[in-house]
């Protein structure tokens, strides 16, 4: 489901980063660089983390679902998502469990 938007995105972000990078090598910021360089990496994994806190049943499962532009998180009147879930790009649209065993488990999804 990724779009062009992101690519435009993710190519603005990569060359921010960089302009970042050279102006801490001119002004010799070993910690803006290495910051820099941090979210750099994350964009070129397509990997960051956004965390998402607040009391139970106040939306944030349905927060992230408008965000991604799809319903992949369960929303409903019980707490259904009382654990850490982690999302990832996937070309496919899937939805993988895996459990405290280790034991990983694909589950349709609707």
């Amino acid at each position: 489901m990724r779009t062009i938007e992101y690519d435009v995105v993710q190519d603005m972000i990569r060359n921010f980063t960089e302009q970042v990078q050279e102006i801490s090598n001119e002004i010799n910021s070993e910690s803006i660089k290495k910051l820099a360089g941090s979210i750099k990496e994350k964009i070129e994994k397509n990997a960051f983390y956004l965390v998402v806190l607040g009391q139970f049943k106040r939306g944030k499962s349905t927060l992230v679902n408008y965000m991604l532009g799809a319903n992949l998180l369960p929303t409903g009147v019980l707490p259904l998502t009382s654990v850490i879930t982690k999302i990832y790009y996937s070309p496919e649209v899937k939805v993988d469990v895996i459990f405290e065993s280790g034991v990983k488990k694909e589950i349709p999804v609707d």
